[in-house]
């Protein structure tokens, strides 16, 4: 979700494309939130410095940082995603899915009906394909990308390093480097995933 509004944020100063983005703190949802995106001026190299606050709705001091980064103008390119035009991808094999969420849970990270969008997942050597869809009910034409699709898309990278290397291990993600988007409002994402 702070992703999808830093993008947000990045397009309306012609900035959308997120060089960087740490997350430093969660934004845990008990109620509402007050959210403040700063955005600063940019540098020789054009990059907008940038930091998402947030605080409890109420409370009038105290701002918590959870995010920071930079924004900087689009590249406009796709770097390498062709082989998705064609699905299933070319010479990559099926990986099983049987069980993938039952795992996760095990592991101490249950998804709930709405985040269980990873339908397929392919191999090819180091390099792992996954197609997510969003569940039936949500609506992706308020967002970039969904929330939920954008954190299926990460779960293509766990299947594929349960699949190659065994690891039982639960990745969060919580830096971002190069994000453009290309299409908003999608319900379906092809996924490429280098585990290198």
């Amino acid at each position: 979700g702070i992703l999808d509004l830093v993008l947000a944020a990045g397009r309306e100063l012609g900035a959308g494309r997120v060089e960087e983005l740490a997350l430093v703190e969660p934004l845990v949802l008990e109620g509402p939130v007050r959210l403040q995106i700063t955005v600063g001026a940019p540098g020789a190299d054009g990059r907008r410095p940038l930091a998402v606050y947030g605080r409890s709705e109420g409370v009038e001091e105290g701002w918590t940082l959870h995010a920071s980064g930079e924004l900087a103008e689009e590249k406009g390119e796709s770097d390498g995603f062709d082989a998705l035009r064609r699905w299933p991808v070319v010479g990559a094999q099926p990986v099983s899915l049987d069980g993938f969420y039952e795992r996760f849970a095990a592991r101490g990270l249950a998804y709930g009906p709405a985040f269980q969008g990873l339908t397929e997942l392919f191999r090819d050597g180091s390099t792992a394909y996954g197609l997510v869809r969003l569940p039936e009910g949500l609506k992706a034409d308020e967002f970039g990308v969904h929330p939920a699709l954008l954190d299926a898309a990460l779960h293509a990278l766990v299947g594929a390093r349960d699949e190659v290397e065994g690891d039982q291990r639960v990745f969060l993600p919580f830096e971002w480097t190069g994000v453009e988007l290309f299409a908003a409002g999608g319900t379906e994402l092809r996924v490429r995933v280098d585990l290198d």
